[in-house]
């Protein structure tokens, strides 16, 4: 029974002194092993509906197809720990800038200074971390970005070669359009927005074509508040435009989305 005891008390001292390292002054120190961890992520699942980060949830995985716009709803800023980050993804790329999310937040918790953030584009994703308090902060990506198919009416042949472009940061969407002129049938023309707007405004883009000859002035644009239409005019003062000839133009303005 004496020689079990010293062997393993021997074995011990063995496996006591692998733990040690020498510091400073020849002191013995304890030294731990580093542990290896991964962020434990709990995964919620959103369909073709509203939806609200559950509880203890990190993550929200869009996995159905959706056809119309969802908001998903972040928890309190201040129901979680500062420093916790929240994660959305799309898994199927079925997000476009007409079907989109909008993560929105609780009470009166900002995100990123905003109300909103709305993610337009085939898988998408975002990373929010809170402040504890009253704040979510966009980490991942800090700007989304896409493009847009817009459709017209006054012609009777629309615009070719469109580059249609938008920009969101929170609910500011910036745009950029161009296009080679259509024939022109009507005094009115109007465009679709990638976004419904939020409220009524008057914008000046940057160039307008009526009749085959470009304007001297930038041309102005209307929104309406609620609606993703924009009513163009040649000139700052409302000028209508020619029902016959060549009918385009060029613009750029940011505005405030619904």
């Amino acid at each position: 029974m004496k020689k079990i005891f010293i062997t393993l008390f021997f074995i011990f001292n063995i496996i006591f002194c692998f733990s040690q390292t020498t510091g400073d002054g020849g002191n013995i120190v304890l030294s731990q092993s580093p542990i290896l961890t991964t962020p434990s992520i709990s995964r919620q699942t959103m369909g073709a509906a509203n939806a609200t980060y559950s509880v203890n949830t990190t993550m929200v995985a869009l996995t159905a197809t959706i056809a119309a716009t969802y908001t998903l709803t972040l928890p309190a800023a201040n129901s979680v720990n500062a420093g916790t980050e929240l994660l959305f993804v799309d898994e199927i790329g079925t997000i476009t800038s007409t079907n989109n999310i909008k993560i929105k937040r609780t009470a009166s918790d900002l995100i990123n200074g905003d109300t909103i953030i709305v993610l337009s584009s085939a898988y998408s994703y975002s990373r929010l971390m809170s402040d504890g308090s009253s704040k979510w902060t966009l980490l991942l990506p800090t700007q989304l970005t896409g493009t847009w198919t817009p459709t017209f009416t006054g012609f009777s042949a629309d615009p070719t070669n469109v580059v249609a472009r938008y920009s969101l940061n929170g609910k500011w969407c910036t745009l950029t359009c161009t296009m080679t002129s259509g024939t022109s049938n009507a005094t009115g023309f109007t465009i679709t927005l990638p976004f419904t707007a939020r409220a009524v405004t008057v914008h000046s883009g940057a160039l307008a074509v009526d009749n085959g000859t470009g304007q001297g002035t930038p041309l102005r644009v209307d929104l309406a508040a609620s609606s993703n239409i924009a009513t163009l005019y040649k000139t700052p003062a409302g000028t209508a435009w020619t029902a016959s000839g060549s009918k385009g133009c060029r613009m750029e303005f940011t505005y405030e989305i619904e």
